[in-house]
């Protein structure tokens, strides 16, 4: 307040409009009507302009690559400790071809871009052998035919095809029903190990059992209405009316049994996974598939699709036969106890 006195300015108090009166502010202010200079604003900083990114150690210096010497902040934020920072291909180099080889001078095949491989294993499902006049057909998912692939002697066929893609695996052979498979090819390429089963003949019904690439083993398990627990891993056939076919003794299957014909009661199927070294492996990760055919058709069970899993059993199904009413039923199993007819 004295040094506004001392300037002759006028006191403005908050609250109050306008400059005080001189009468009513005697005691601190002179009677001068003069306003106080309005000191002038600042004007605004310039904006600050940002320096170019940084460049990296390796530069185009009329063709030479070799990397500057020293390292700079940039090096150490995008290249660590021991990777080095290279010239990019030339254009005319990467858009030239299969590079040469440098031992023989030949060009290296490559595969084409986008395509992706598919391989295909088919053996019997009541023999375990290559079926020698089986014929394939790839087709695509508008139903056009896009391969005709030739197996070997060992079952085996492979055939190069554009990849995310859907295909249909088409089988036929004599003594065989025809029957198509579809498979989704990803760019690291598809395996598939088919097991097609002949025609059922005087048998009602026919289990075959095929996974994936793990577990090594796996066990089919039908327990017959004379309370027989029929097991393709014992091969012990208590009841005339099961026969075990086939037993894989490598990876994929196929295990197979047939029914010769239905007992009054309930048939319960099942697939035991053994233990490796007292450590239980996760049984929805096999790629499990249970096939049943019958002569009303064929019915498909997928783990952790089909079934109840619980820890390395998997419950598939329970087939239910009635003589007096002449039916018989399949009902998919919903938990562990699906054996003793609890659903």
């Amino acid at each position: 307040a004295g040094s506004c006195v001392e300037a002759g300015y006028r006191y403005q108090t908050h609250g109050v409009s306008g400059w005080v009166k001189a009468s009513r502010a005697k005691r601190y202010l002179p009677t001068s009507t003069t306003q106080p200079p309005r000191r002038p604003r600042r004007s605004p900083p310039p904006p600050r302009r940002r320096s170019p990114p940084p460049t990296p150690r390796a530069q185009n210096n009329g063709g030479n690559t070799k990397p500057l010497k020293g390292k700079t902040n940039f090096d150490k934020k995008f290249f660590p400790k021991g990777t080095e920072a290279t010239k990019p291909f030339p254009a005319a180099i990467a858009s030239s071809g299969p590079l040469p080889s440098s031992a023989s001078g030949v060009a290296i095949s490559q595969p084409p871009a986008g395509k992706a491989l598919l391989s295909v294993s088919t053996i019997s499902a009541v023999d375990g052998r290559p079926i020698p006049d089986a014929s394939f057909v790839v087709r695509d998912a508008n139903g056009a035919d896009v391969a005709f692939p030739q197996q070997n002697r060992d079952g085996e066929w492979t055939v190069r095809l554009p990849a995310k893609r859907w295909y249909y695996v088409v089988f036929k052979a004599k003594n065989y029903p025809t029957t198509s498979n579809a498979v989704h090819l990803l760019p690291g390429g598809a395996q598939r190990n088919l097991a097609p089963t002949p025609i059922l003949g005087d048998h009602v019904a026919r289990m075959v059992l095929t996974w994936g690439q793990q577990p090594n083993e796996l066990d089919l398990v039908v327990m017959t209405p004379r309370r027989c627990v029929v097991e393709t891993s014992r091969d012990n056939v208590c009841d005339d009316t099961v026969i075990i076919r086939h037993k894989a003794l490598e990876q994929h299957g196929p295990d197979t049994i047939d029914i010769r014909r239905w007992e009054e009661g309930n048939y319960y199927v099942m697939v035991f996974m053994p233990t490796i070294d007292g450590q239980v492996g996760d049984l929805r990760k096999s790629r499990a598939r249970l096939v049943l055919d019958t002569p009303e058709g064929r019915r498909t069970f997928r783990v952790g699709e089909n079934g109840f899993v619980d820890g390395e059993t998997w419950h598939v199904l329970r087939v239910i036969n009635d003589h007096r009413a002449a039916s018989m039923t399949i009902r998919e199993c919903h938990n562990k106890f699906c054996a003793f007819g609890r659903q």
